[in-house]
């Protein structure tokens, strides 16, 4: 069997990238825009800050 052979690749070239095949939706947040996520389990009362929230397009389309 063929081993492959993967280069590596900044994370944020990789979310570039999903971003322009439409498998990602990045959702703006920061200060500007509200959001809040929180814990489901440990540590409930501590905030969660992101710098960027993404959705993953679903490959199925309803028509």
């Amino acid at each position: 069997m063929k081993e492959l052979d993967i280069k590596k690749i900044s994370s944020q070239k990789l979310l570039q990238e999903l971003i322009d095949r439409k498998v990602l939706t990045q959702i703006p947040v920061g200060l500007y825009k509200e959001f809040e996520l929180r814990r489901k389990y440990k540590n409930r009362d501590k905030p969660i800050t992101y710098d960027g929230v993404y959705l993953l397009n679903s490959s199925q389309k309803d028509f």
